[in-house]
């Protein structure tokens, strides 16, 4: 139920950060982002989050190591991860989901395919 489902989104392009929240909490999940990696751990084991939205590159960093990490850790094994990236490219985005993620989101985003896949 969304009213119980906790959105942690990295990015580090902060007004998009800004509007997914935005939106998310509008339609009742509770979410919030983090701009860099060292925040994004930091608020991964504060908010215990029931879903993850991860930017393919934060600060110049492939999330693909991230979510490799994430994935590494047993209470995170199941825990959904969606990747959003600028890139069409599909090798990319085959990539991403044999890393671990369970979807990939194109940029720029549309908010109700973003809520869509979520529900």
């Amino acid at each position: 139920m969304a009213m119980e489902t906790k959105i942690l989104v990295l990015d580090d392009e902060k007004d998009l950060c800004e509007l997914i929240t935005q939106y998310l909490n509008e339609r009742g999940f509770k979410s919030i982002y983090a701009t860099s990696i060292d925040e994004f751990h930091e608020k991964l084991r504060s908010f215990s989050p029931h879903f993850l939205l991860i930017d393919k590159f934060v600060n110049r960093q492939d999330a693909f190591s991230l979510i490799t990490q994430i994935r590494g850790f047993e209470a995170y094994k199941s825990l959904p991860i969606i990747v959003i990236t600028g890139c069409e490219d599909f090798e990319e985005k085959i990539k991403a989901l044999k890393m671990g993620a369970d979807d990939v989101l194109i940029k720029p985003i549309k908010l109700e395919e973003l809520y869509t896949k979520i529900q």
